[in-house]
């Protein structure tokens, strides 16, 4: 089963212990940027309370990373497409050298009973 990492973490200035099976370091950093966020939109617009501003992150949060995956799913659409693209390359090569490979030995075969 996977670790757990008790982590303490500060956003705008409230301390969060989160019980996580990730990075100690990658979760301070994520909160970091949250923070940072956080402080920059209330600058932004000082009648935000701290739940507006984290709504507002988590929207932000959320569309980008739906943008990703929608572009990952599509990027593996694409790679799907150029294995099969390569597959099918890979099987026309193999035919036309077995292909190729008849003709010589034909070639061969017509230049024996000429020869002969």
């Amino acid at each position: 089963m996977f670790q757990q990492n008790r982590v303490k973490v500060e956003i705008c200035s409230t301390e969060y212990t989160i019980q996580t099976p990730e990075d100690r370091d990658f979760v301070r950093e994520l909160a970091a940027t949250i923070d940072q966020n956080l402080k920059e939109l209330m600058e932004k617009d000082p009648n935000l309370s701290i739940n507006t501003a984290l709504v507002l992150c988590s929207l932000s949060y959320l569309a980008n990373a739906q943008k990703a995956q929608q572009a990952s799913d599509h990027m593996r659409a694409q790679v799907n497409d150029y294995l099969k693209d390569a597959a099918r390359a890979r099987m026309e090569t193999e035919e036309y050298k077995r292909e190729l490979e008849r003709v010589r030995r034909e070639l061969d075969n017509l230049r024996q009973v000429q020869g002969q």
